[in-house]
C-alpha cells in the first residue's frame, strides 16, 4: 500500500506532464495560426488573443510588442502593402491601436470589394443569324 504522500507525489507528477503538453500544444497552435481572407479578420484577431490568454493561464507571458509584431506578420497575402506600412511606422503600436488600425483597414477593404464587385458590366453577346 501507498502512503498518501507517494500518491499525491504521482498525481502531481502526472497533472504537471499533462499541463506541460497542454503548454506545448497551444505555443505550437498559436505559431500555427494564420489570418486568412475568407473570415472577418477582427474577429481571428479576437480568437488568436484568446489563445494569448489560454497561454498566459499557465504563467507564460507573452508581451505586448510580440503579439502586435505576430499579428502584423500574420496577416493575409492581400494585406501584403498595409503589412509593409505597419512595420515601417517608426513608433510602436499598441494591441488597441493595431485593432482600431485593421478595424478601419477592413472596412476599406470590405468597401473596395463592394465598388469593385458593384461597377462591374455584364456583357451579352448576340448570336448573328447566317443567312
Amino acid at each position: 500500500m501507498k502512503s498518501t504522500r507517494e500518491i499525491w507525489n504521482a498525481l502531481e507528477f502526472k497533472y504537471k506532464v499533462e499541463e506541460q503538453d497542454t503548454n506545448k500544444y497551444l505555443i505550437a497552435k498559436y505559431f500555427d495560426f494564420k489570418l486568412i481572407d475568407t473570415k472577418p479578420l477582427l474577429e481571428q484577431v479576437h480568437e488568436l488573443q484568446m489563445l494569448v490568454n489560454k497561454i498566459c493561464t499557465f504563467k507564460i507571458d507573452i508581451l505586448e510588442a510580440f503579439q502586435v509584431g505576430a499579428i502584423i506578420a500574420k496577416l493575409p497575402l492581400s494585406w501584403k502593402d498595409y503589412r509593409k506600412r505597419l512595420m515601417h511606422m517608426p513608433e510602436d503600436i499598441t494591441l488597441e491601436r493595431i485593432q482600431k488600425h485593421l478595424r478601419i483597414e477592413e472596412e476599406s477593404h470590405l468597401r473596395d470589394n463592394y465598388v469593385l464587385y458593384d461597377s462591374k458590366i455584364n456583357v451579352m453577346k448576340r448570336k448573328r443569324k447566317i443567312r
